[in-house]
C-alpha cells in the first residue's frame, strides 16, 4: 500500500490488482454455501443487510459509516469467486476500506475452502 492510500475512501478487489490483499478470492464453495457465509459474517458483525440480489449475485450492506457490496460469482460447481467494494463514509478513509475488506475475507478464508489461484 502506497503513502496516499490513507486517504482513499474506497476500495475494491479484483482479479487483476496490483495490490496482492485486493485480489479476487476463490473458494471451494457453491454460491449458496459462500452467500450464507456472507449473511453469518454480516450478522456476527450486526451489520444491515439491505438487499440480497440472487439475480446478479450480489449482496448490499451497509452501515451508519460504510457500505459493502459483495459480488458472489459461481465459476464452476464447487470453484467461487468473491470480489468486494467498500466505500467509507468519510472525508479520509484512514485504510478502514482495506481492514474491512481484510475482515471479510478473513472470516470466509476460516469458514470456506480458499482455493489457490
Amino acid at each position: 500500500m502506497g503513502v496516499l492510500d490513507i486517504f482513499k475512501t474506497t476500495a475494491e478487489t479484483s482479479e487483476h490488482a496490483l495490490n496482492p490483499s485486493l485480489k479476487s478470492r476463490y473458494y471451494k464453495a457453491n454460491y449458496k454455501a459462500v452467500k450464507e457465509a456472507c449473511l453469518a459474517y454480516a450478522k456476527e458483525r450486526k451489520l444491515h443487510v439491505e438487499n440480497v440480489d440472487d439475480e446478479h449475485r450480489e449482496l448490499f450492506i451497509k452501515t451508519r459509516k460504510f457500505h459493502l457490496i459483495i459480488t458472489i460469482l459461481q465459476l464452476k460447481p464447487t470453484k467461487t469467486s468473491v470480489d468486494i467494494k467498500v466505500q467509507i463514509y468519510s472525508f479520509i478513509g484512514l485504510n478502514k476500506p482495506f481492514r474491512e475488506i481484510d475482515k471479510l475475507y478473513r472470516y470466509l478464508d476460516i469458514h470456506l475452502t480458499k482455493v489457490m489461484q
